[in-house]
């Protein structure tokens, strides 16, 4: 709170002001990050419960969910796409020779070593 409390100081601005939150989200060094996900809009999580179609539904979500695997990285489509096409261009030797150098045999060695400390 110290640190919140010496920015709205140095910027003039109240903790409770939306230009405070602008300013801090400029300062946050993984703003970046927002690009690499999908963002669903108000629109599309709706859509099945009656959406009125109003302007500000085709905002993005403000996505607090705290039980859910979160927003899906742009990079996992992908991913599993590399995935489906190594498996249809070489069958059960994607086992052992893959098209990126993920060998699917080798999944199970490098999950245990990376949980292990857990």
């Amino acid at each position: 709170m110290d640190t919140l409390q010496a920015i709205a100081r140095e910027t003039g601005l109240g903790l409770d002001d939306a230009a405070f939150a602008a300013a801090m989200d400029a300062r946050d060094p993984l703003r970046g990050m927002r690009d690499e996900f999908a963002m669903p809009t108000i629109e599309q999580v709706t859509a099945d419960d009656g959406s009125d179609g109003e302007s500000d539904d085709r905002a993005p979500c403000t996505y607090l969910c705290g039980n859910s695997l979160g927003l899906m990285p742009l990079a996992a489509r992908r991913r599993v796409d590399e995935e489906m096409d190594t498996w249809a261009e070489r069958g059960v030797v994607g086992h052992h020779r893959h098209a990126q150098g993920r060998a699917w045999i080798a999944y199970r060695t490098r999950v245990a070593e990376l949980m292990a400390p857990l």
